[in-house]
Order: structure tokens, then sequence, then C-alpha cells
């Protein structure tokens, strides 16, 4: 859906984390890291996010700031699944004054 999406609606994924859903957070990641071959050339980097509602990935969300202060514009954060990771990069985004950074939360 991402690739296709980046084709016809020219969005540009900075990064792409896991999470947990029907099926555990270890899994869903292993399934995304079987499609790295898929991305070619333009593949964003790939980083397992939380595998359980209330812990957030520390990996996942210090990727995701580093994404929002090296920026040069205002991102997108779209998630499918829980918000656990998204809910803790809202708050340090809040926390590092990179709340501008983020543009809209889909």
């Amino acid at each position: 859906m991402v690739r296709n999406a980046t084709k016809t609606q020219k969005l540009n994924p900075l990064l792409i984390m896991s999470t947990f859903a029907n099926v555990s957070g270890e899994r869903t990641y292993q399934s995304l890291q079987r499609l790295e071959g898929f991305w070619g050339e333009a593949k964003p980097p790939i980083v397992q996010g939380a595998i359980e509602a209330q812990h957030a990935s520390k990996e996942a969300v210090d990727r995701a700031i580093e994404v929002l202060k090296n920026s040069p514009v205002s991102v997108s954060l779209v998630a499918l699944g829980a918000f656990t990771d998204v809910a803790e990069i809202v708050r340090m985004a809040k926390q590092q004054g990179l709340s501008d950074k983020i543009s809209e939360i889909v």
C-alpha cells in the first residue's frame, strides 16, 4: 500500500515502524523485514515499534524524533494499528520543541 502510494500520490515515507495488532509485534516486524527487497533503492528505514500496549519502542521513537529534527518541512504521522509509539513521539516532540514538525496524524 505504501509503496504504491509513493508512486501514485507522491508520498515520501521517511520511516516505517512495525506495531503489534492481532499478531505479536515481533511477527509484524519480521514480516516487514521480508519485504525489504520489494522496495528497491527507495526503501525507507524499517524499525521495530512497540510490541505491546503501554511500552513504546525507544529505538523507534528515537528514530522518528531524528526524522522530525532533520526534516526541512513538517511531516505526517500515519498509523495503522496501535498508537503506542505515536503517543510517545508526540510527547517527545512537544518536550523537544518539535511539535510544529508534525503536520498531521492520520
